[in-house]
């Protein structure tokens, strides 16, 4: 994926880019309502600056799409699971065990659904963590323009 942004900053042969809403967001049916539009300085990326670009020129880089789609699966997917086996927790502790923490109906399932969904957040940043540690900067500069 080919995205446009501004050079920051310099540091090496790393290059600090401020980067523009990505093309999907142009022709996007929500139209700038989604939390990524309302980033209004746009989104930090990193990377390798083989074509000598400088502060302040407007670049493009190719982004790794899969690096994308296992952030956007943590991001999403980790604290929709967590939820879910908390919902399946409280539901054996309410009918099969009897265990009621609340005398209203169904509230041990609703308490451990959130507690599992709250846990779940320093668990996504621990991943989140891990795989920025692990992940080589893959953003390539593709091409520079003044």
């Amino acid at each position: 994926m080919i995205e446009t942004g501004v050079v920051k900053s310099l540091s090496g042969k790393l290059a600090e880019i401020t980067a523009d809403t990505g093309t999907e967001c142009k022709s996007c049916v929500l139209n700038g309502t989604c939390g990524q539009s309302t980033l209004s300085e746009g989104q930090t990326v990193y990377v390798i600056n083989d074509i000598g670009a400088k502060i302040g020129d407007v670049v493009e880089f190719e982004y790794d799409e899969k690096e994308l789609l296992k952030g956007t699966f943590v991001v999403y997917m980790v604290p929709f699971i967590s939820t879910i086996i908390g919902l399946i927790i409280g539901v054996i502790l309410e009918k099969l065990l009897g265990i009621e923490l609340v005398r209203l109906q169904n509230a041990t399932t609703v308490l451990f659904s959130v507690f599992f969904l709250l846990a779940s957040v320093p668990v996504v940043r621990r991943i989140d963590r891990n795989i920025k540690s692990r992940s080589r900067i893959r953003n390539v500069l593709v091409q520079g323009h003044r």
